[in-house]
């Protein structure tokens, strides 16, 4: 059986190693609380809660951002491209491992009605071709 505590992870994006490193508590005690045999402390309930409102604000700008794109364009980009940041600079962003910014794209996808996102590497985007085609052209 599934616990929540265990949901709420997945949901996150988060292993249990990478939870006990952001929870800043021992692998075992993640790992009990995922079994149920431990009850999570409200620290880590409310770490968590704080990590998922992170995460919604940041799919919302996601979001809105498309949105932006479509009121200029008149229309949404058939695909939308996010480029997909280094591990290294997903955490300088303040993001405690990939999964969780994975995470945060599937937010943006759930909450753009399923628009049709493609995370890519990092500057490979649509936008950044252009402007090196653009570059290309003026030399």
């Amino acid at each position: 059986m599934s616990t929540l505590f265990a949901a709420a992870l997945a949901g996150l994006g988060l292993s249990q190693s990478e939870a006990a490193a952001y929870l800043d508590v021992r692998p075992d005690t993640v790992k009990s609380w995922c079994s149920g045999r431990r009850t999570p402390a409200p620290g880590a309930w409310a770490a968590l809660h704080a990590l998922a409102r992170k995460q919604r604000l940041a799919a919302e700008a996601i979001v809105a951002s498309i949105g932006e794109a479509k009121s200029i364009a008149g229309e949404p980009p058939a695909i939308i491209e996010l480029a997909h940041p280094s591990a290294a600079e997903i955490r300088r962003r303040g993001w405690p491992c990939e999964g969780v910014f994975v995470a945060v794209v599937r937010r943006a996808w759930e909450a753009g009605d399923g628009a049709p996102i493609r995370l890519v590497e990092r500057g490979s985007t649509e936008a950044v071709r252009a402007a090196e085609r653009i570059r290309r052209l003026t030399e």
